[in-house]
């Protein structure tokens, strides 16, 4: 029983086309430099998320999530084709 966490987690992971995890604290990251920089210092960003745990990996999702949704309910538009 002890892999039924791992295979939880890998369950929960998005892979990119190449078929490696995202890492949605980077994705966070890069709308938060993106569409938000006067929220703070990118670089600060970077450094915390740098190398994210698995919690920080959900936290990141639902904060990006979350972050998009306010932004759209205000009328902001991002561009995220570089993200």
């Amino acid at each position: 029983m002890r892999l039924l966490p791992t295979f939880l987690l890998l369950g929960c992971l998005e892979t990119t086309d190449d078929g490696t995890a995202s890492n949605t604290c980077d994705e966070y990251v890069e709308y938060m430099c993106n569409c938000h920089p006067e929220e703070g210092s990118c670089s600060d960003l970077y450094t915390q998320f740098e190398a994210p745990s698995p919690d920080d990996l959900e936290n990141c999702a639902v904060d990006l999530d979350a972050q998009i949704e306010e932004d759209t309910t205000n009328g902001l538009e991002c561009d995220q084709s570089n993200i």
